[in-house]
């Protein structure tokens, strides 16, 4: 009887412990992804700069308006810069990782046209911290409308 104690009291000690650590390492992972996005957002700062744009604007945030159910409603939008080169300005979304590969990709896009919406800046920017690429992406908005 004491063996079936000691082993229950040692799978539910063992539970709780492996739990924590799972606690802890999830929020190590999270700090570093923090981390390494500040530091893509920093290079992108460098690389926009060597490209001829200026940084008006660092995390600009702008209000969008809703009517949901009837009701008014207000959400703030923050993206990762507002620059501009040659007299126009655009907003700049940085991305690393996997989601830099592919600047159309559904997550991406919806991303970029609700800045676009939220902003209406002259055009939008992705700047892929992968390849250090910048892509200039405009939107059309009178394409697939319903008749």
């Amino acid at each position: 009887m004491k063996v079936v104690i000691v082993f229950i009291i040692g799978v539910i000690f063992g539970a709780y412990l492996l739990w924590k650590i799972m606690v802890v390492a999830r929020r190590i992972l999270s700090r570093r992804q923090v981390e390494m996005g500040m530091i893509a957002e920093e290079r992108a700062r460098d690389l926009l700069s060597r490209r001829g744009y200026r940084i008006e604007e660092v995390k600009p945030e702008a209000d969008v308006e809703l009517i949901v159910d009837g009701k008014r409603e207000r959400a703030r939008v923050q993206a990762d810069f507002l620059v501009s080169k040659d007299g126009s300005n655009y907003i700049a979304e940085v991305k690393r990782g996997e989601e830099a590969r592919i600047p159309l990709s559904p997550r991406v896009r919806r991303q970029l046209l609700e800045y676009f919406l939220a902003f209406r800046p002259d055009g939008m920017i992705f700047v892929d911290m992968e390849n250090e690429r910048i892509h200039r992406i405009d939107f059309i908005l009178d394409v697939g409308r319903r008749r």
